[in-house]
């Protein structure tokens, strides 16, 4: 039986030229511009600018260019001609971070079930001393089995707090507001598709991440800046707006290294 593709919906966003005010980003309200997305594609590049905004050496100007090309994270459309279009910036970097994790935690786990080693994962988990993990002995028969099952767990739930926690609250939160909500959406006469609703950026920006993932989607970080990016082949390195840089620097590193 085939199923149909689950519909992302979302309220109008608004866009435009931003401004940091007292450790909060504010949005120039006045000048905004009202946008839905279009594509999935669309929604995954947010998500994964969105993680970039937590690599070293972004700076207020990188979170300002976000706004720009999508807005803030909770204040869409609808608070517009509010004046209450700002928001921490403390809290960017912080859900930025996040969700950098999660697409790291991803990429481990895949690399582990592909080398049959639980390395990657370790790796990652030993430079992030704020994830927890339940102790595995390595003489176990299932170790690695088990570490890349406990690794999933571990994911699925950053991913669900990411979807269904309210904003500014620590995940699970009881009190929060559910970001994501489902239901049934009529697309045509006589179709229908199973809807998801995220009200704001941040969880359509989960939305995003966990579709690739349920889809076991291949995800990468490019050598060039970091980024995460949906690798076109499996030759793919670099993400689209470095392709060519990281082409470049090849280039010179071979002509360097014939010339020794």
């Amino acid at each position: 039986m085939d199923v149909a593709p689950i519909r992302v919906l979302s309220p109008a966003w608004a866009k435009g030229p931003a401004r940091i005010e007292n450790g909060e980003i504010a949005l120039d309200e006045e000048c905004a511009e009202v946008y839905t997305f279009k594509s999935p594609e669309d929604s995954e590049r947010m998500a994964f600018d969105l993680a970039a905004l937590s690599r070293q050496g972004a700076t207020e100007r990188d979170a300002v260019g976000f706004a720009g090309r999508y807005g803030l994270l909770w204040h869409g459309a609808d608070d517009l001609g509010s004046g209450e279009c700002r928001e921490p910036l403390q809290e960017w970097w912080t859900e930025a971070g996040r969700l950098n994790l999660v697409g790291a935690l991803y990429q481990a786990i895949m690399d582990s079930k592909r080398g049959g080693s639980e390395k990657p994962i370790q790796s990652l988990l030993r430079r992030s001393v704020a994830i927890g993990f339940p102790f595995l002995r390595s003489e176990g028969e299932d170790y690695v089995q088990s570490y890349i099952a406990g690794a999933s767990i571990l994911l699925q739930d950053m991913i669900n707090d990411g979807l269904n926690a309210g904003p500014n609250e620590i995940p699970p939160s009881s009190a929060g507001k559910r970001r994501c909500s489902w239901g049934l959406a009529a697309v045509g006469p006589g179709e229908f598709r199973l809807a998801q609703y995220p009200p704001d950026l941040l969880s359509r920006a989960y939305s995003a991440i966990a579709a690739l993932i349920a889809n076991n989607v291949a995800t990468r970080s490019c050598k060039v800046c970091g980024k995460l990016f949906r690798p076109k082949s499996q030759r793919s390195v670099a993400c689209e707006e470095h392709v060519n840089t990281y082409r470049s620097r090849r280039w010179r590193e071979d002509k360097e290294t014939a010339g020794e």
